[in-house]
């Protein structure tokens, strides 16, 4: 899947979830999204039934940014291994 869908898709999960379309990778999960534990959970279930990849809960818990999201997913899309850049580990 190409990025630019990666992120059209996304950002259609986020304005359901969030009702916020536009979005920027370095925009904070928490802080500026105001997503709880649940809205994300149901988020990573969302976007795991629209990509078809897993996300294991260990990683859930780091994603930050939605930068970090894109990037998991994007990484997934190539079967390449997922690195987190400027997250908290």
């Amino acid at each position: 899947m190409q990025r630019e869908k990666i992120e059209a898709a996304l950002a259609t999960i986020f304005e359901t979830a969030v009702g916020k379309r536009e979005l920027a990778p370095t925009m904070r999960l928490q802080e500026d999204l105001d997503l709880d534990s649940l809205t994300r959970i149901d988020l990573a279930i969302t976007a795991e039934d629209t990509f078809g990849a897993s996300i294991p809960d260990e990683m859930l818990e780091r994603f930050v940014t939605v930068g970090d999201v894109l990037r998991f997913f994007d990484q997934a899309a190539q079967q390449q291994p997922v690195e987190f850049v400027g997250t908290r580990r």
